[in-house]
């Protein structure tokens, strides 16, 4: 079973905290222990 997950990133115009937020959805549990994922 594969499951999608959507997020929606409020960052309209303040792209200095885009890559400080994927970098935290990135560093959580699954995203380290799973593989079947894209950002």
């Amino acid at each position: 079973m594969n499951v999608f997950i959507s997020i929606c990133i409020p960052s309209y115009n303040r792209a200095e905290f885009l890559e400080p937020l994927l970098d935290s959805i990135y560093n959580q549990d699954y995203c380290l222990k799973n593989n079947d994922f894209e950002v």
